[in-house]
């Protein structure tokens, strides 16, 4: 596994996300791209994205460590379901 700048970590790793292609396919929903880059490149870090940004359109809680943002998603079909 390749050292990320970010990693989205679902239910105490039972998922980890790092790049915005792996946010794609999980969540079903586009991140929203962060205001420094122009364009996103899917299969690379999620620096692109605002992690942040993205979660919380997602109404999904999270705590974030200083690398890792830990989600703990309750029932995966409906992501808007969740706690920490």
């Amino acid at each position: 596994m390749a050292i990320m700048c970010n990693t989205i970590i679902i239910n105490n790793g039972e998922v980890e996300i790092e790049t915005p292609q792996e946010f794609v396919d999980y969540f079903h929903q586009e991140p929203v791209k962060d205001e420094m880059y122009s364009s996103v490149v899917m299969h690379a870090c999620l620096c692109q994205i605002d992690v942040e940004e993205s979660l919380k359109q997602l109404q999904l809680p999270y705590e974030y460590d200083g690398m890792d943002y830990n989600v703990k998603v309750c029932d995966k079909a409906n992501t808007s379901v969740a706690s920490i």
